[in-house]
C-alpha cells in the first residue's frame, strides 16, 4: 500500500482514494492506493508502486520512497504492509475508474489536529474481539475509517503529530 505525500504551498497534504460503490470489497471506502502483492512484484514496495500506476498513473519516476509503517492485519484477511512516498506534486494523475472513484488530498495538519479524528470500539465480526479502531472526520465529506485510519494513526505516531 502507498501513502502518498504531496508538498504544496499550503503544507504537506496526504493523497487518498475513493473506491467505487460496485466494488467487491471495500465498496465506497477511503483508502490508500494499493492492493495484493502480485508473483512478478519484487517485494511489497514494488506492489505499492505498481498499484499506484494501475490506480493513480503515476510510476515510479513520480515516486521518492520516504520508509515504511508497521505491518497491519485486517479483520478482512488482508496483510498491509503501507509504504510512505513523497508524490510529485506535478505528476498528472490518472484515475482508473474501475478502482478510484474519486481522488481527494487533506492537510496533514488538519488530520493531526486532535478534534479531527476519534477512537471508538466496537467487537470484530470473526473473532468477537472488542477492538478500539480510529476513524478521522478531517477527511470531509468523507469519514477515513478502517485499515486506512490506522495507518494514517501510525503515520502520526511515527511523526509524533498527535498533538496529545
Amino acid at each position: 500500500m502507498l501513502v502518498p505525500l504531496l508538498e504544496r504551498p499550503g503544507g504537506v497534504e496526504l493523497l487518498f482514494t475513493l473506491r467505487p460503490a460496485d466494488m467487491p470489497t471495500h465498496a465506497g471506502q477511503v483508502s490508500f492506493p494499493g492492493g495484493k502483492v502480485a508473483p512478478d512484484d519484487a517485494d511489497t514496495w514494488a506492489a505499492a508502486a505498481r498499484e499506484a500506476e494501475e490506480e493513480l498513473g503515476v510510476g515510479l519516476p513520480a515516486l521518492r520512497r520516504v520508509g515504511t509503517l508497521d505491518d497491519l492485519p485486517t479483520i478482512s484477511d488482508f496483510h498491509v504492509t503501507p509504504h510512505v512516498a513523497w508524490l510529485d506534486p506535478a505528476a498528472p494523475l490518472t484515475p482508473s475508474p474501475r478502482e478510484v472513484a474519486e481522488i481527494f488530498t487533506v492537510p496533514l495538519e488538519r488530520l493531526a489536529d486532535p478534534r479531527e479524528r476519534r477512537l471508538m470500539s466496537g467487537r470484530a465480526r470473526r473473532t468477537g474481539q472488542v477492538v478500539r479502531m480510529p476513524f478521522f472526520l478531517g477527511g470531509r465529506p468523507h469519514v477515513i475509517w478502517g485499515v486506512t485510519a490506522a495507518i494514517l494513526w501510525n503515520l502520526l505516531d511515527v511523526l509524533a503529530l498527535h498533538g496529545e
